[in-house]
């Protein structure tokens, strides 16, 4: 459920500096999607433009150092009993999670990734730093429909074209940016009306070095030949 409105604009307001009016000509009190770790609220700049706010839920951080924690503790005593790395996961589940709460990394990231998806149908919305901190990410509002609802909408042709953009904008950041959005679930992908589709909440991604990248190069080619052995 979404937090009160009074919750998060201090929160705004404390990591911005100013009172929310100062800051923003207007802000909607009703979210425009709501999480466990964050809100997105519309807002409008003081020069009209229109922007999305996500802001981190007030003491989240401290949930998610606690259940990181238990996490630990939890895959430590039973790492005997269970298949797997246990401890892996948990460090990396840990490491993740942390790092989605640092909104300025993660528009560095967004940002990063940019210029490797210019010239295909795929785009990040860019980022305002002056209103942007650690804990609120203020970035240019993207109108469009949520993947499942563009896809479920279209036809055959526009389909294809969807996916073809979808697949050629993740083979672009494996192959040539080795930097990729790790959360690609249909809510972070929005579809507008001319035909782009915007890529949403870089707070979670995966960084590839030249060797991985030339690895999954060679699996990609293995597959596209049949050839299991090599692919294996």
């Amino acid at each position: 459920p979404a937090v009160e409105a009074a919750a998060i604009v201090a929160r705004v307001e404390a990591e911005l500096g100013a009172p929310i009016a100062e800051r923003f000509a207007e802000f909607d009190a009703e979210p425009l999607a709501a999480a466990s770790l964050a809100q997105v609220h519309g807002a409008r700049l003081a020069d009209g433009r229109a922007v999305a706010v996500k802001v981190q839920v007030p003491g989240i951080d401290e949930v998610v150092r606690a259940d990181v924690a238990a996490l630990s503790i939890l895959a430590g005593a039973l790492g005997d009993l269970v298949p797997g790395d246990l401890g892996a996961i948990a460090a990396e589940l840990g490491r993740a999670l942390t790092g989605e709460l640092d909104y300025v990394a993660e528009g560095a990231a967004g940002a990063e990734v940019a210029p490797t998806l210019a010239g295909t149908a795929l785009f990040v919305p860019a980022v305002i730093a002056s209103h942007s901190t650690p804990r609120v990410l203020t970035t240019d509002r993207v109108d469009g429909r949520r993947l499942t609802e563009a896809l479920d909408a279209a036809d055959r042709a526009e389909r294809t074209r969807i996916l073809r953009a979808l697949c050629d904008g993740i083979a672009r950041q494996i192959f040539r940016g080795g930097v990729v959005h790790a959360d690609p679930h249909p809510g972070n992908f929005l579809c507008t009306a001319d035909g782009r589709i915007a890529v949403l909440d870089w707070g979670c991604v995966l960084r590839l070095t030249p060797a991985e990248r030339g690895g999954y190069a060679r699996l990609m080619l293995a597959l596209a030949a049949g050839d299991g052995a090599t692919a294996e």
